[in-house]
């Protein structure tokens, strides 16, 4: 999907689009013989390490800057990662979006597809990845589904807009998929898209109800005539938004979402309030899992459904950089050339316990939770 200035100016501003940052330390000691309950943190030079969710400390380093994989690929940018207790799954952005795989225990990155937003389901069995929209607007974004034992693929959705991250139910029937959606397959405008959560039920086909918004989706209808991107903003600070949904997460055995909602701002560095609520997809009941007094983009929660982590700006400088980065996806003989801007964003992470928030680490990418 081709995003005009104003578009992307806004949608920065609502939300970092999954694209999260940090900084480098060195290895210290080494993993036991079970990881289950560290955390994997992608750092903004590209290291991967296991932390302790306790104090922070780098327990492993998996992988180090600028790394190359077993195949002689330089991988780039990373900016994702989900785990199992045997494996790390990392997202690399640039030059083009792969996924590469690393043993927790130790060894090198191994390419395993192409691919954005990484999540493995709760067996380890399957990983759901994005496929982005070819350049132009005119294709459609597709999850696929592979089988890590055989490589066989599946695509479960195709759609335009932009999916920003994905999470597995517990029992593998459906996935929750944060983002952009457009109200049309082909020939949408920019006012015509909508950020939030959807639910898709993975053995039913795709429909006007599947996949289907929980909560109330964030309309970017001020988008539309807008002169300039401040002209945008201005719009969007003005009207009388929804909140916006992001970061939906299937949560523990129950089947409950939870999701990040944040009041409408027009700076990444505004005043806000976040909450993070826990949604019950059939009867659409809300519960409140913790509201903060500044914006939170990403939480973490454990395989029981329980809130261990959340990410937010630096305060006071919320310091933001923006880069253009061409890359190249396909398969076999076949490829396409797509640009993307990624918002490289650096946050800091907090260790969530008894309603109390412990620093353990800044300029934090991405985080994810072993099992």
């Amino acid at each position: 999907m081709a995003f005009t200035a104003a578009a992307w100016a806004v949608v920065t501003a609502v939300t970092p689009f999954g694209l999260y940052a940090s900084a480098a330390s060195g290895a210290t000691g080494a993993p036991g013989s079970d990881s289950a309950g560290t955390f994997v943190t992608v750092r903004s030079d590209g290291t991967v390490e296991l932390l302790s969710p306790r104090t922070g400390a780098v327990l492993h380093t998996l992988v180090g800057p600028s790394p190359t994989d077993s195949d002689g690929r330089h991988p780039g940018d990373a900016y994702a990662v989900t785990a199992t207790k045997k494996a790390a799954f990392i997202a690399y952005y640039s030059p083009r979006p792969v996924i590469e795989r690393i043993p927790l225990g130790g060894g090198r990155l191994t390419y395993l597809t192409y691919g954005m937003s990484p999540a493995v389901n709760r067996d380890g069995t399957e990983l759901a990845v994005n496929r982005l929209a070819s350049a132009g607007g005119s294709g459609s974004d597709h999850v696929v589904v592979r089988d890590l034992d055989s490589g066989s693929e599946r695509t479960v959705y195709s759609g335009s807009g932009i999916v920003e991250d994905l999470s597995w139910s517990a029992n593998g029937t459906e996935l929750a998929m944060s983002g952009e959606f457009e109200s049309s397959a082909t020939g949408s405008v920019a006012g015509e898209d909508s950020l939030g959560v959807q639910l898709l039920v993975l053995n039913q086909p795709n429909s006007g109800t599947n996949p289907h918004f929980v909560g109330t989706p964030y309309s970017l209808d001020p988008l539309a005539g807008a002169s300039s991107p401040s002209a945008a903003l201005a719009s969007i600070a003005a009207s009388k938004q929804a909140p916006t949904w992001t970061d939906g997460q299937f949560l523990g055995s129950g089947g409950s979402v939870a999701a990040v909602v944040s009041k409408p701002i027009s700076s990444a560095c505004q005043a806000t309030t976040t909450t993070v609520v826990s949604v019950d997809p059939t009867t659409s009941q809300t519960t409140t899992v913790a509201s903060f007094p500044f914006l939170v983009p990403n939480v973490v929660f454990d395989h029981e459904g329980g809130l261990v982590a959340f990410e937010r700006p630096p305060p006071p400088s919320c310091p933001r950089t923006s880069t253009t980065t061409t890359m190249t996806s396909g398969t076999g003989s076949s490829s396409s050339s797509e640009t993307a801007r990624a918002v490289r964003v650096r946050w800091v992470l907090y260790k969530w316990t008894n309603h109390n928030a412990i620093r353990l680490a800044n300029d934090v990418v991405a985080v994810a939770v072993v099992p």
